[in-house]
């Protein structure tokens, strides 16, 4: 450690040149609690002598695995930091101890970071160099001289999927003879996954229900965990056969305040109106007459995503989804 210091001492007194040395990490996607690998490339890496630098993340977020694939002379887990890995920061410093420089073609590895993803929900990600706690320094042997040059730092973006429910369909209960059925579909995780139905069943795809409410919880092979529903099975009487509902308009969709909802009723309708967000939960519910020509919904404060629209009448079941931007 005396020698690294005492050569980037050296360096405090030198004019930087023009040439940039290129450090990137590159951009990735992952599976909420899958583990990423992420790779620190090089470009412009000519005649370099020593690094040092800072890498960091949102610990909510990501655990750190390990370092690994190191491709430098005397390059190992020796040359990082790991004391602060809990709290998203791990440090890096090499130095080539022959004085002699070191020179590596474009876009080649130096090693690869593994991080793995926390069970949140879906969104973007950032790993990222930083000065803190350590400063960007870069030496490059010039001729006889050791000098320092520029650093051009490239974070990564990491896309993180997560297990969310896209669609979901509903055959109610016919008489009193439990033949109901809810069909979901969802989205993301990690296969294979398992179903815990509030009725006991273990089934994706749940049959022979009787008129209730049910709900899910799925967990994928990380552990990570969806809980969606209620979903409510209702109770045809016998006579009774949905057809299914024509003439119904949903505007504007996508959308990111009202929604308009056309029902074309000539007189007025006993209506059941269930709301569902992205997993399933029922936000909202009305059951009422309606005798206007229209209905609206406001989510103005609802959270982007696909939502579900689900209305009922004597006369059928119409859904509908509900892109909310």
């Amino acid at each position: 450690m005396k020698k690294i210091a005492s050569l980037f001492f050296l360096l405090s007194s030198l004019v930087l040149p023009a040439q940039t040395t290129q450090f990137t990490l590159g951009d990735v996607s992952v599976a909420s609690g899958a583990t990423v690998e992420i790779e620190v490339k090089v470009e412009d890496f000519t005649s370099i002598l020593s690094f040092q630098f800072s890498i960091v993340w949102n610990p909510i977020e990501f655990e750190f695995v390990s370092v690994e694939a190191y491709n430098l002379p005397e390059f190992n887990q020796g040359s990082f930091s790991l004391a602060s890995t809990a709290e998203g920061v791990i440090t890096c410093l090499w130095w080539d101890s022959s004085l002699s420089g070191v020179t590596l073609s474009d876009e080649t590895g130096i090693f690869k970071i593994r991080l793995k993803a926390a069970c949140l929900g879906a969104g973007l990600a950032a790993i990222q160099f930083s000065e803190e706690p350590t400063e960007i320094i870069v030496a490059q042997l010039s001729g006889t001289e050791i000098i320092e040059i520029d650093a051009a730092m490239v974070d990564a973006e990491v896309n993180i999927s997560a297990m969310a429910l896209s669609d979901f369909s509903i055959t109610d209960e016919m008489g009193s003879s439990a033949n109901g059925s809810i069909d979901i579909t969802f989205e993301g995780g990690t296969p294979p996954y398992s179903f815990s139905w509030s009725n006991g069943a273990v089934a994706e795809d749940p049959s022979g229900l009787a008129a209730g409410e049910y709900e899910c919880t799925i967990t994928d092979a990380n552990g990570c965990v969806l809980a969606i529903g209620p979903f409510e099975v209702e109770q045809i009487t016998a006579d009774f056969t949905p057809t299914g509902l024509r003439g119904f308009w949903v505007f504007p969709n996508p959308t990111t305040a009202v929604v308009h909802i056309g029902l074309p009723f000539e007189t007025p309708e006993d209506v059941e109106l269930s709301l569902y967000d992205p997993i399933g939960r029922l936000v909202q519910k009305r059951v009422y007459t309606h005798s206007g020509p229209e209905e609206q919904i406001d989510l103005s404060e609802a959270l982007p995503g696909i939502y579900l629209l689900k209305i009922g009448t004597v006369e059928g079941v119409f859904v509908e989804k509900i892109m909310v931007e």
